[in-house]
């Protein structure tokens, strides 16, 4: 079966294969033209944060300032009533400008990594 789809696109010129819709997802969206390094890198650690902060949540390292044994479930629902916010600018993150500069990026990810800490913070104190 593959060496027939290979032979297939072998053997037809590219203007005789159909066009996937793939091809053209996101080609002509003013943020997702680029994507520069230190986007993508502000993006990931951010992403990555997200992620801990909300498995630390839901394995139950959140004491909240009680006892090791007295600690509160927390559930994805309770994650996101409180920090939906923050989930939320994770999220947006992706329509940042690729044209901004380096300190544009490293300012406005480390305002949404400090959104993030805050809103896990503030469920902690719950």
């Amino acid at each position: 079966m593959k060496r027939v789809c290979v032979r297939f696109f072998l053997t037809r010129s590219p203007s005789h294969t159909p066009p996937h819709p793939l091809y053209f997802q996101n080609a002509f969206s003013e943020y997702d033209f680029n994507c520069p390094l230190n986007k993508s890198v502000g993006m990931l650690r951010c992403i990555v944060l997200l992620y801990n902060r909300c498995l630390k949540a839901v394995t139950g390292s959140i004491e909240g300032g009680r006892a090791a044994g007295d600690a509160k479930t927390v559930t994805w629902n309770i994650i996101k009533a409180t920090c939906g916010k923050a989930i939320n600018s994770v999220t947006d993150m992706k329509f940042k400008d690729p044209r901004s500069s380096d300190s544009d990026f490293a300012t406005y990810f480390s305002a949404v990594a400090d959104e993030v800490n805050a809103s896990f913070d503030e469920l902690a104190d719950q």
